[in-house]
């Protein structure tokens, strides 16, 4: 057995937002060096969390080597213990979070490794204030926390407090849910909902590899995330925005995406995406799969529970489809590219990324959905984007094999019995425009834009913000009349035709315009006035929604029914 790593856990002052560390090495190789992670699995982006390290003590001389790693010359001794200190004063899903109401901790922001030996057994120990419980998906033998190696313990993050717990079985594993804060929720509802929604997805790949799960929910005044681990994820939700019923599906639709990352992500991954390099960026194309796929089936587990009809969930396909479209930027980066950018462009936004980029989360989901699409009707519903889900876990994810390159595909390709290259260099590779309309009306779907002979308000092509009462420009949209007409980013608009500007009544004054009308807008610039003439226009897209088409045949009826999991509305009419 490899020696052991022990680590010390406490919180003496917990208004004061910092952790107390204790580290013991076993048989420790001299020099030792210990790392600390740049980033967190999952949110990928160099973070730095060296930065937030004080106090740092080792027996021996010890000096830095670079920002995240330490070098102790100990002489030979037997063990090595390190004490240091985190500060953790940040609410994110992937950060830590210490306060005098609760303790939030991610193995990445607090703990070192011992570099190039992560498969060192761990013992974590954690004192927390009395009063407080602790919830983690590690598990606990005689008051110590066990993990078999580094990339558990990281992958397990820790909530201290008071949280309210909750409990449920899926396939006769355990689930819990501690919820972290006061909030609008009803806790029988909830229990009932996401129990419906687990079951959902093991039977998407009829196994759970986990023996049991943990959702941690932070309830914060305001915020929404999510961050995927193998046996737990911890998401942030906003504490009264459980009710109207559309905040609380989105509450649902982000527990039911990561625990579907249970498989996809977590065990079922693409080279790089375990085991990890926690000092630098691990760079891959399938992000697309990942999380767009991911996303595809947090909606559609949903609706596989019962928690949507299939009007509702073919809005919410709507929603992100308009948002796709209102996104210049789908037509200059590709999903591939998408994914190996993330590190550098998805999670550090500009003013310009509408322009230049694409999320590989929301056209990834409508990709999934297409290809998903493409699969059932190529094979006339007999098989569907279920199946290369189920291959790739059955060749890959029980064993957590990363996939190789074009695994993804030729696995598409085997269960549409057809030739799918054209799909993936158009839609995945490229950026060609996707097929929604053609693509659903094979399943008795008609695209329908309301109100198609109205006159819609001119577009101007920006987006603000309202920002210590002024209204300040956020995008400019590429090759929009104010694109054209030289408007910024950073612009404060301040007059409309010479009347004053508010964020309010910036889409009222438009409306009383019409396309092609010309207006001046006057702005602040680095505190210089500018005036600005710009020629309005029609706008490149209007909102579009999916419904039923009542008089569709009976074969797009079925396939209808065979993805949606309820009779085609043309049916229902026909039987009448």
């Amino acid at each position: 057995m490899n020696a052991r790593i022990r680590y010390e856990v406490s919180m003496p002052r917990p208004a004061t937002h910092v952790f107390h560390v204790d580290m013991t090495v076993e048989s420790p190789p001299d020099p030792l060096e210990l790392v600390l992670p740049a980033w967190t699995p999952g949110s990928y982006k160099i973070r730095d969390y060296a930065r937030h390290v004080q106090d740092f003590k080792a027996p021996g001389q010890w000096r830095k080597t670079d920002k995240n790693t330490w070098r102790i010359d100990h002489g030979g001794r037997a063990e090595v213990t390190v004490s240091y200190r985190v500060y953790a004063n940040e609410l994110t899903v992937r950060t830590s979070h210490l306060t005098e109401d609760h303790a939030l901790f991610n193995g990445t922001n607090l703990f070192f490794y011992v570099k190039g030996q992560l498969d060192r057994p761990i013992e974590l120990r954690v004192e927390a204030p009395p009063g407080w419980q602790v919830t983690t998906a590690l598990p606990l033998r005689d008051g110590v926390f066990m993990a078999p190696d580094y990339d558990t313990l990281a992958d397990s993050p820790v909530e201290c407090g008071t949280q309210k717990l909750l409990t449920f079985e899926v396939a006769g594993r355990p689930h819990q849910v501690a919820l972290v804060g006061d909030g609008n929720y009803d806790p029988a509802r909830l229990t009932e909902d996401l129990q419906a929604i687990c079951s959902a997805a093991v039977d998407v790949f009829r196994e759970l590899p986990c023996d049991r799960y943990i959702f941690i929910c932070e309830l914060p005044a305001v915020g929404r995330g999510g961050l995927e681990h193998k046996n737990s994820t911890v998401v942030m939700f906003g504490r009264f925005d459980f009710r109207p019923s559309d905040r609380y599906e989105s509450f649902l639709a982000l527990c039911a995406h990561e625990y579907f990352h249970l498989w996809n992500g977590k065990r079922l991954h693409p080279p790089g995406l375990g085991p990890f390099d926690y000092e630098k960026e691990v760079h891959t194309h399938s992000l697309w799969v990942v999380e767009g796929w991911t996303s595809y089936y947090n909606d559609l587990l949903l609706l596989r529970a019962g928690r949507l009809d299939g009007n509702g969930f073919l809005k919410l396909v709507a929603k992100t489809w308009n948002g796709l479209r209102a996104t210049p930027g789908r037509s200059c980066q590709s999903l591939t590219e998408a994914s190996f950018d993330t590190w550098i462009k998805y999670y550090q936004r500009t003013a310009h990324s509408v322009n230049s980029t694409v999320s590989y989360y929301e056209k990834g989901a409508l990709v999934a959905l297409l290809l998903d699409l493409e699969i059932r009707w190529r094979t006339q519903g007999q098989r569907s984007l279920d199946d290369v889900l189920r291959a790739l876990w059955r060749e890959y994810g029980r064993t957590e094999t990363a996939w190789p390159e074009g695994a993804v595909e030729a696995l598409a390709e085997e269960m549409a019995g057809d030739d799918m290259r054209p799909f993936f260099r158009d839609y995945v590779e490229g950026t060609a425009e996707l097929p929604m309309a053609d693509s659903l009306a094979r399943f008795g779907i008609k695209t329908v834009v309301d109100h198609p002979a109205e006159p819609v308000a001119p577009w101007i092509g920006l987006h603000t913000r309202h920002e210590g009462g002024r209204t300040v420009v956020t995008e400019v949209l590429w090759e929009g009349p104010a694109w054209r007409a030289g408007i910024n980013a950073g612009d404060e608009l301040v007059a409309f035709d010479g009347h004053r500007l508010t964020d309010s009544n910036l889409k009222s004054r438009l409306a009383d315009k019409r396309q092609s009308d010309r207006i001046e807008l006057i702005v602040f610039r680095d505190d210089l006035l500018k005036r600005f003439s710009i020629e309005l226009s029609e706008p490149p897209w209007r909102d579009q929604r999916f419904e039923a088409d009542t008089e569709s045949n009976s074969a797009a009826a079925g396939l209808y029914a065979g993805w949606l999991g309820q009779p085609h509305p043309a049916m229902a009419l026909q039987q009448a």
